[in-house]
């Protein structure tokens, strides 16, 4: 067991528009075994334990994945051009969940989702509302909700009564440049806000920085935030650090960007020419291990995979070799129960001629005998052994 580091933080977590303080915070360390060596091509141990191709038909077409989630045998897929399906656990159609219009039980902008016990939630930031639905689709109920809760939300995740929302950054919100909002489902009302983007601003644009900044697993809810090497958990009343990260290179961080830059990408490009390492895009979490997708000069590169347990963990690149020992790790979309889901694009799979060895590089060279273009993305469903 490595052991835990005790370390002195004072930092300002701004909550309903008041400080609050952190101190004698006990944080576990996230070694690097790799070090500061190049990040492995090779993919780590992991059994893909099943193969999905989401079924296409005009009522399901699927651009791409924007949110994943499983609820026990059902698939819910939110698509970028803002449409919600939901597929039984072997890829068929089942529903597609709303729709765009301004009518009862119509959305005008998706925003996010999450699933209840008996429902999925849609997330209106026009309508300032949570639009209920059943599971097949069905129109439930509707509640209002003061917009500035859920501008610009990206992502929801839902933790008994409280509804975690991870937002974009604008420059137009002057007085509100939080990352997240914690809100009382009970109530509907806000609880908190954390995690400050400042002192970033941007030039009158809104830029999701992260692609999944929060994880729910046994432990409760654990978040990223931009330009960090800390991953934070909730605890019932705010976010604490429980994790520092072993970074390959020095940690840009958040005053490195050029004030009122025009373009947050093309600043976090140039932090990484410069050799500083900007953190990380995606957090998924299970009870045994954690990945971290990484960002290099602006792109998704490759992932962090640790072992809670153990603490220790590598770098890994995304590496798409049609002759490798096994499946590759496609880019990950949700974690759950010691399974990493990750998908993949049709056009993508096709341009490969696919040679790996096993019952499950076979299933892949049948599937891709299978696809035509414009088909729905496949979905890989990784386990990776416990220590």
């Amino acid at each position: 067991m490595k052991p835990t580091i005790f370390i002195a933080i004072i930092f300002c977590l701004l909550s309903c528009g008041q400080k609050k303080q952190i101190t004698q915070t006990n944080i576990d360390v996230l070694h690097c075994e790799n070090g500061v060596k190049e990040p492995i091509s090779d993919s780590p141990p992991y059994t893909v334990v099943k193969i999905v191709n989401l079924e296409t038909n005009e009522d399901c077409l699927i651009t791409a994945i924007s949110q994943l989630e499983i609820k026990d045998s059902m698939i819910f897929v939110l698509d970028i051009m803002s449409k919600l399906f939901v597929f039984n656990i072997d890829g068929r159609f089942i529903a597609q969940i709303g729709r765009i219009g301004e009518g009862p039980g119509e959305y005008r902008v998706l925003n996010a989702f999450y699933l209840d016990d008996t429902s999925v939630v849609i997330i209106d930031g026009y309508k300032s509302a949570l639009i209920k639905y059943d599971f097949k689709g069905k129109y439930l109920s509707s509640e209002k909700i003061p917009m500035e809760f859920i501008r610009q939300s990206m992502q929801a995740v839902k933790m008994e009564n409280t509804l975690f929302l991870a937002h974009g950054i604008s420059g137009i919100q002057e007085n509100d440049n939080m990352a997240v909002s914690v809100i009382d489902l009970k109530t509907n009302q806000l609880k908190s806000k954390q995690f400050s983007y400042a002192p970033i601003k941007l030039n009158n644009y809104i830029h999701h920085y992260s692609k999944h900044l929060m994880s729910k697993s046994e432990e409760g809810v654990s978040l990223i935030t931009l330009l960090c090497d800390t991953i934070y958990n909730y605890n019932g009343q705010l976010f604490t650090p429980k994790y520092v990260v072993e970074t390959p290179s020095k940690m840009a961080s958040k005053s490195q960007i050029t004030e009122n830059t025009e373009s947050l990408t093309s600043d976090i490009v140039r932090l990484g020419k410069d050799g500083f390492f900007t953190g990380f895009w995606g957090i998924f979490e299970t009870s045994e291990h954690i990945i971290l997708e990484w960002w290099d000069k602006g792109i998704i590169a490759g992932y962090f995979l640790c072992n809670k347990r153990t603490k220790q963990g590598n770098y890994y690149l995304y590496s798409y070799s049609a002759e490798a020992e096994n499946v590759p790790l496609f880019s990950i979309k949700y974690a759950h129960n010691d399974i990493f889901v990750g998908d993949k694009q049709e056009d993508e799979l096709l341009r490969h001629d696919w040679n790996i060895p096993g019952e499950a590089g076979q299933k892949l060279k049948n599937i891709c005998s299978l696809l035509k273009e414009d088909d729905n993305p496949v979905l890989f469903f990784y386990y990776f052994k416990k220590n």
